[in-house]
């Protein structure tokens, strides 16, 4: 047996650190204060229901995203999960 054939086909992918978690949701913080500012500046001396469907937007795409990177979160957990199973019937 070769020390190759002991590789797995794919590189194991590696948790998220707690670092990469935290910069994540300052992104998306900052994303959503950016959007906020941007629509309360352009529509804000207009009403204040618009003001109000301003802020609304904005969380609806802060939201949006969040389900968005949820989505790929959880793709990339499933994936790993059939590659474990897939070594595992392997290797049995």
């Amino acid at each position: 047996m070769t020390a190759s054939s002991n590789r797995p086909d794919s590189p194991t992918p590696r948790p998220l650190s707690n670092w990469t978690i935290v910069a994540g949701a300052l992104v998306v913080l900052g994303v959503a204060a950016v959007i906020g500012f941007v629509l309360l500046r352009r529509y804000g001396g207009q009403g204040a229901q618009i003001q109000l469907d301003a802020i609304r937007t904005a969380g609806t795409l802060v939201i949006g995203t969040g389900g968005a990177v949820a989505l790929l979160l959880t793709a990339r957990r499933q994936r790993y999960t059939e590659l474990t199973l897939v070594h595992t019937t392997r290797d049995a």
